[in-house]
């Protein structure tokens, strides 16, 4: 790849984490990571998170990530 965002690889990972039931305390499951990378820069333009496991949806709500503006997304969370 010589340009950003000409190559983007999927990568899904399981996080070190296992979910609880709020009431009872038993566990529910370990959430998945979808991470698009970009391969010319390294970088992670585009995730997801979720307790489901991997698949279309996950791969599709990623490169959306990818693609959209993330102007309002950065100001949520204290960035200019």
């Amino acid at each position: 790849a010589s340009r950003a965002l000409e190559f983007v690889q999927m990568d899904h990972a399981i996080a070190d984490v296992i979910v609880v039931d709020s009431k009872r305390r038993e566990p529910i499951t370990r959430p998945w990571l979808t991470l698009a990378i970009d391969i010319a820069s390294r970088t992670v333009p585009g995730f997801y998170y979720s307790l489901s496991d991997p698949d279309q949806s996950n791969v599709g709500l990623s490169l959306a990530e990818c693609c959209f503006p993330h102007s309002e997304w950065l100001l949520e969370h204290g960035y200019e």
